[in-house]
C-alpha cells in the first residue's frame, strides 16, 4: 500500500506548528528587517510607490528581503510537514496496518479479534437552526416511515411551517479564518504589528445592544435590522467604510458583477439584456416600509437621511 495515499496520515500542519514556525529565529530577523525598510521609506517618502521612484536601491533591498522571507516560511513549511508525516507513520499502531492489509488481501479479520464487537456508530449532526432539525428528523428520522394517522397530519403540518420559516433564515459563512503570521503575542512584539495603517487608525464601535433602535456608522443597516440572522452577524463592525460599501452593494442591492467592473477598471462586456434595477425597500423601520424606485435612489436616501455609506 503507497503511504502517501492513507486517508488518516495528517496533510495540513496545526495552528501550534505554523505558531512555532513563525516564531523561528530567522523568520523573525526577516519579518524585523521588512518592517524597519518600510518604516524608513513611508517615513522619507510617504509611500512605498513613491519610494519606489525616489530611492530603487532601498526599494530592492525591501523586495528582496520579502522574497527571502517567502522562501524561507516555504522551506519551514515543507520540512515540517514531511517531518509530521514521517512521524505519524512511525508510531501508527500495528494492529491498523493489519487491518489495512487484511482488507487489500481481501481477508476476513480474525474471529477472536475484538473488531468483530466494535460498532461504528455515525456522528450526529448539529444544525444552526431547530427548523432544519425538526425537517431533518421528519424526512429521516427513525419513526418517519412507520407514524401514520393523525400524528401523520400533524407532522406534514409542522414540515410545512418549517419550511417556511427556514426560507427566511440565513446561516452564517463557514469560511474559514487564514492564519495570521503577523499575530502579536506579546508586549515585546509590537514591532511585528500589522503594516496596514487604516487597521491601525480604524475606530470600532463597541457591541450594540440587541435593542438598539438604529445601526452605527460601522453597520449593515440590511443585516442589523435581519431577525433571521443571528446576533454576532447582525451587529458586526466593519473596519473600513469601503468594506461596509461593497458588502451592501454585493449582498444586498444585488450589484456584484457591475460593482466588480467598477472597481478593477475592467471593461464591461456588452450585452442586449437591461440590468435590473428594482425598486428597494429602506430596512430601517422608523420609514415605515419607505419604497426607493432604483438603487441609486436608496443610496440617495441613506447617505442624506440615515448617513449610509454612501
Amino acid at each position: 500500500m503507497n503511504r502517501h495515499r492513507d486517508h488518516l496520515a495528517p496533510s495540513d500542519l496545526t495552528d501550534n506548528q505554523l505558531e512555532d514556525i513563525r516564531n523561528h529565529d530567522q523568520i523573525r530577523n526577516l519579518q524585523i528587517q521588512r518592517l524597519a525598510l518600510t518604516k524608513e521609506m513611508r517615513a522619507l517618502y510617504g509611500t512605498l510607490k513613491k519610494a519606489k521612484h525616489a530611492d530603487p536601491d532601498r526599494y530592492r533591498q525591501h523586495e528582496a528581503v520579502v522574497k527571502e522571507l517567502t522562501r524561507v516560511r516555504t522551506i519551514h513549511r515543507r520540512e515540517r510537514k514531511v517531518e509530521f508525516r514521517e512521524d505519524y507513520f512511525d508510531t501508527m499502531p500495528g494492529a491498523e496496518i493489519d487491518k489495512q492489509i487484511d482488507q487489500l488481501l481481501g481477508k476476513s479479520p480474525d474471529i477472536d479479534s475484538a473488531d468483530i464487537t466494535e460498532e461504528w456508530n455515525p456522528p450526529i449532526p448539529e444544525y444552526p437552526f431547530v427548523e432544519r432539525a425538526r425537517i431533518a428528523d421528519a424526512f429521516f428520522g427513525p419513526d418517519a416511515e412507520s407514524i401514520d394517522g393523525k400524528n401523520a397530519l400533524t407532522r406534514r403540518i409542522q414540515v410545512v411551517g418549517d419550511l417556511a420559516a427556514l426560507c427566511k433564515l440565513r446561516q452564517p459563512s463557514r469560511r474559514g479564518k487564514p492564519f495570521n503570521w503577523n499575530k502579536e503575542k506579546t508586549a515585546n512584539d509590537a514591532i511585528l504589528q500589522r503594516e496596514d495603517e487604516d487597521v491601525k487608525t480604524r475606530k470600532t464601535s463597541p457591541p450594540a445592544s440587541p435593542v438598539s433602535p438604529r445601526p452605527s456608522a460601522d453597520q449593515c443597516p440590511f443585516c442589523f435590522f435581519e431577525e433571521g440572522l443571528s446576533l454576532e452577524d447582525r451587529m458586526r463592525p466593519y473596519a473600513r467604510i469601503d468594506s461596509l460599501r461593497r458588502h451592501v452593494l454585493r449582498v444586498h442591492l444585488n450589484q456584484a458583477s457591475r460593482h466588480d467592473y467598477g472597481l478593477r477598471g475592467l471593461p464591461q462586456p456588452h450585452s442586449e439584456t437591461p440590468t435590473d434595477d428594482a425598486p428597494i425597500i429602506c430596512p430601517v423601520p422608523t420609514c415605515d416600509g419607505l419604497v426607493l424606485q432604483s438603487q441609486m435612489h436608496y443610496m440617495n436616501h441613506s447617505a442624506k437621511v440615515h448617513k449610509g455609506p454612501f
